[in-house]
């Protein structure tokens, strides 16, 4: 008979319940452990005890596959616990006062949610309000049904883009057709070094230029554009700011009887017979031409320009080329007219020469009158010009 302990001696009858079998760790130096670990064959008197090892064996591992089940049990219950605790999430949820918010007063949120100002402002879908399309069926419903929320546009190109894909024209004009009858304000900025044709593309939406009311315009101009007339026909435009970078200008035809506001940061050069400002130059003769036009003449028959421009802001950035003269007369000129074409009036001097003591008792006599009139020099006129830069 085998010895598993070393000595000889077998476990009692009764305590093979109790103990593991005692061949499982055979002890080193005894037959079944040189069994165990050798090829040589075991004699005739030994396969009895191997074959009760073997059957001891497997009767334990037997008892151990039971791991088998417990596992497949645990892996059930967790997926019962997942499904249950979804099932219970979804029913706390259906008791949230969100869900009780009137639409009118959800569509108010979704207004707050919109990034501040024009600057952060685009078309990327995964931030409001593109983005509030893809919570639920009702979010998506308030979002589509409030026009106001697709009111302002932001489309800037910049160089190595793909001009083609960066704002394709399908997701443009999606965007337009929800703002429904709601005033549009739009912010297009051009790269002369991106593929210009795309560019052209989504500028040119005519179909819905009548519903544009402010405009951010940014153009570095292409060969072969010789004008935008794209916002001659936009019947709500109010607001129309451009900003040209380079010498090469385009005539833009704007509805200039119905401007409340017009800045340009380009050279000056005024065309009256098409009420737009184009490129060339800056020269002292342009801008004084400039208020020499905007002056509300006494003749019989001159009929005014720019009726509804209420606020004339004129800076000078340290080259003293405005004729203080000029502008008084053309700010007196409108304010004294019947009836007014002037609420508000600025002259922003930076690092140039004051006017006389004559020109500012005049201004200053405008003010008396009742003119919302400001004369700003130094850091205050510095600041002036960065906010009139920007303002949007």
């Amino acid at each position: 008979m085998l010895s598993t302990d070393g000595v000889g001696h077998q476990s009692s009858p009764g305590s093979a319940s109790r103990e593991e079998p005692r061949c499982w760790n055979a002890i080193p130096g005894t037959r079944y452990h040189q069994l165990l670990h050798s090829n040589e064959a075991p004699l005739e008197s030994e396969l009895a005890d191997i074959e009760t090892a073997s059957s001891d064996l497997d009767a334990r591992l037997a008892l151990l596959d039971e791991i088998t089940r417990l596992k497949a049990r645990v892996e059930q219950l967790e997926e019962e616990r997942l499904a249950i605790g979804t099932r219970r999430q979804r029913n706390r949820a259906s008791l949230s006062p969100l869900r009780r918010i009137p639409p009118e007063v959800l569509a108010e949120v979704f207004l707050w949610s919109l990034p501040p100002g024009c600057g952060d402002y685009n078309l990327d879908v995964k931030k409001s309000p593109g983005v509030l399309t893809h919570v639920c069926s009702r979010w998506r419903t308030v979002a589509l049904s409030t026009s106001s929320l697709w009111s302002r546009i932001l489309i800037t190109y910049h160089a190595g883009n793909d001009s083609s894909s960066a704002y394709p024209l399908p997701l443009v004009k999606a965007h337009i057709q929800r703002s429904g009858s709601q005033q549009l304000a739009v912010t297009f900025r051009g790269c002369e070094t991106s593929d210009w044709e795309p560019q052209v593309e989504v500028f040119h939406l005519r179909d819905q230029v009548p519903c544009l009311r402010k405009v951010w315009l940014s153009w570095e101009c292409q060969p072969g554009i010789q004008s935008i007339g794209c916002f001659e026909t936009a019947c709500s435009l109010v607001d129309f700011q451009v900003s040209v970078d380079v010498p090469r200008y385009i005539p833009i035809l704007l509805p200039v009887h119905q401007l409340t506001r017009y800045s340009m940061n380009a050279p000056w050069h005024h065309r009256q017979n098409s009420g737009s400002a184009v490129g060339s130059n800056t020269t002292a003769t342009e801008v004084n031409t400039l208020m020499s036009t905007l002056t509300v003449s006494d003749v019989a028959g001159c009929a005014p320009v720019g009726l509804h421009l209420r606020c004339m802001i004129f800076g000078s950035d340290g080259r003293p080329f405005l004729d203080y003269a000029l502008f008084l007369e053309m700010i007196r000129s409108r304010w004294r007219a019947v009836p007014r074409y002037i609420e508000r009036a600025a002259l922003v001097i930076c690092e140039a020469p004051l006017p006389d003591p004559e020109t500012l008792n005049a201004l200053c006599a405008l003010r008396r009158e009742g003119l919302d009139l400001s004369v700003l020099e130094g850091d205050a006129a510095d600041d002036a010009i960065d906010r009139l830069r920007y303002m949007g």
